[in-house]
């Protein structure tokens, strides 16, 4: 499919194009080998034993535990884990970010590697936008100007998808202005809880 095409068909879906990219090849393998439909979910895979290794790498104590109670009771990660959805690369791009952030030193490449991989979770879905902006906040609150400035470029850098974001239904894009408890509501439906 040409590349103006897929951006045309992208503009009806909910979300940016980058899971899509990182995960074509798989669907091509699919679709042009053969390989099973298992190989559609190598990605969300491979991002959720990321995030499992990434255990290791949060500070000990509280914040470990309460990043593992996090991950296990994540629906998204969980109910998703086995769906070819952006869901568990996107807590991998979120968990590369907060680490980049809680680095003691700092150097170009570490405001560089903030800028990028807030970029990065944008591109792959618009839930990014919730954790970038919780990260400026803090970053602004603790007055770490310099990674502010950096989630800032981040941010910039998914400018050019603006245009389509603003094209996409209203019906796709909807959840972004849902109200909390009506999410909550569809979630517990989901499950054969309230009904909606």
């Amino acid at each position: 499919m040409p590349l103006s095409r897929w951006i045309e068909t992208l503009a009806q879906d909910s979300g940016p194009p980058l899971f899509y990219l990182v995960t074509r090849p798989f669907t091509l393998g699919a679709e042009l080998w053969g390989l099973p439909d298992a190989a559609i979910r190598v990605v969300p895979f491979l991002a959720i034993a990321a995030l499992v290794l990434g255990v290791r790498s949060v500070p000990r104590g509280m914040s470990r535990a309460a990043f593992v109670a996090l991950l296990a009771t994540s629906l998204l990660l969980t109910f998703y884990a086995a769906e070819a959805r952006a869901y568990a690369l996107l807590g991998a791009a979120d968990l590369a970010l907060f680490l980049a952030l809680a680095r003691d030193r700092r150097r170009f490449g570490t405001y560089a590697a903030i800028a990028l991989t807030a970029a990065f979770a944008l591109w792959i879905h618009y839930l990014a936008i919730f954790f970038v902006a919780a990260c400026a906040v803090v970053a602004l609150a603790r007055k770490k100007w310099k990674d502010a400035a950096a989630l800032g470029v981040g941010a910039v850098l998914f400018l050019p998808w603006a245009p389509v974001l603003a094209r996409q239904p209203a019906a796709a894009t909807a959840w972004l202005a849902e109200r909390p408890l009506d999410t909550v509501a569809g979630i517990l439906s989901s499950f054969g809880g309230v009904g909606r």
